[in-house]
């Protein structure tokens, strides 16, 4: 069995302690390709479950505004958080059909970096390589993976466990535009 494709998981107490060691001890790209969920199931893993607890602890002095968990299903029937939830599956489901066709529509509405190569020149790699450093490129590649969509979930959330719907509304509302906005350059106007 290669590095690539150990198990993460055995019923078998010392097996499952050669695994773990395994894993640790491998290469960090070694360990990325044995990993068994990709980088954006991780993330949003982690915001998932550090979101009540994140909520909990910004609201700590005002408990009064918090929606209990046991509340929760309540507050979004009553407050009409359907909606909300409705366009975040949108969003979601676009990704998902945007993701799996932009690979498909590159070819036929080409690109357009030339374009802005022609505009640029070589400024945009001069300030590359003048800011190259393996520091800001993780910093950079964490936020891209984690702040943005930690940003994304957790905006209308926070709203909604602390029961200010207006907030909520407009928060769902801003990332929807945004996302809609967005989509149409990410697939026809490549670069």
């Amino acid at each position: 069995m290669g590095p690539t494709s150990i198990p993460l998981l055995s019923s078998n107490p010392q097996e499952q302690r050669v695994l773990i060691v395994s894993f640790l001890t491998m290469g960090q790209s070694q360990r990325a390709m044995a990993w068994p969920i990709g980088p954006y199931e991780t993330v949003m893993a982690a915001i998932l479950l550090a979101t009540i607890p994140l909520q909990r602890l910004l609201t700590r002095d005002e408990p009064e505004m918090r929606v209990g968990l046991r509340e929760l299903g309540n507050e979004i029937r009553e407050k009409g958080y359907k909606w909300n939830i409705s366009l975040y599956v949108v969003m979601y489901l676009f990704k998902a059909f945007v993701d799996q066709h932009n690979e498909a529509i590159k070819p036929r509405v080409g690109g357009f970096t030339h374009v802005i190569h022609g505009i640029e020149g070589e400024v945009t790699l001069w300030v590359q390589q003048a800011f190259e450093n393996s520091l800001l490129t993780e910093a950079l590649s964490f936020h891209y993976l984690f702040v943005y969509l930690f940003l994304i979930w957790f905006s209308p959330m926070y709203y909604i466990l602390c029961k200010d719907e207006v907030m909520a509304d407009k928060a769902v509302l801003n990332y929807f535009v945004i996302y809609v906005l967005a989509v149409p350059f990410y697939l026809f106007f490549n670069v």
